[in-house]
């Protein structure tokens, strides 16, 4: 069944305005820490606005990168997937990015790694984005790479995996920016709504996509 035309447009708002809102709390309060100012944008750029919409194109060609994408091209199963692809290996790129910046942050103000649930589950969804890259691209290049040596698993099984994996990682991932509302820097320099209104969000993209994500192929 798929999703209304409205939820679509509202799901598109919410990639927008939440990596927005978030990239406003780092750029007014972070003064002159500027890594921590590129982990905060960046991964909400890559988890709250790119892989969202890379999930949310193959659920809907009114998600706004297949909308962008009608401009250029017609947008068929073969292009989504592709499209899809593309994307999601950008959100990926950044997001290393994003965790860089905060373990230079942490360095340099020699503070320990990974000593709060936020940052637990961050490295748990770095590994997990890390892992579900290679299995994407092993499943996009499937024909090429069976051409050569044998796959040990089919690719309707890899494409069962990849599924349910990448909705783990998802999941994972906006648990990590929820948890991030309830960080002591956050709790110190915003008004409750500004949490309240990111942790509304994340709980909505999950609650749409991931039973969507679940039953894709």
């Amino acid at each position: 069944m798929p999703l209304p035309l409205p939820l679509v447009h509202a799901l598109n708002v919410l990639t927008v305005m939440l990596p927005t809102m978030v990239t406003y709390m780092a750029f007014t309060k972070v003064s002159r820490e500027i890594w921590f100012f590129y982990h905060a944008w960046v991964l909400a750029a890559g988890y709250l606005c790119l892989m969202t919409q890379g999930l949310l194109l193959l659920l809907d060609s009114n998600s706004l990168l297949g909308l962008v994408a009608s401009y250029f091209m017609e947008v068929k199963r073969k292009k989504k997937i592709q499209l899809h692809a593309y994307v999601q290996v950008l959100a990926w790129a950044i997001v290393q990015i994003g965790f860089f910046s905060q373990y230079m942050h942490k360095s340099l103000l020699m503070k320990d790694h990974f000593t709060s649930w936020h940052g637990l589950m961050g490295l748990i969804a770095i590994i997990s984005s890390n892992l579900q890259l290679v299995g994407g691209l092993t499943l996009y290049y499937y024909s090429n790479l069976s051409a050569i040596f044998p796959l040990p698993l089919s690719q309707l099984t890899m494409k069962k995996m990849h599924r349910w994996s990448a909705c783990v990682t998802y999941v994972i991932a906006l648990m990590v920016i929820y948890l991030s509302m309830y960080s002591t820097w956050v709790l110190k320099n915003f008004p409750v709504a500004f949490q309240g209104i990111i942790a509304l969000g994340v709980f909505i993209l999950a609650l749409v996509l991931v039973p969507k994500g679940l039953r894709l192929y």
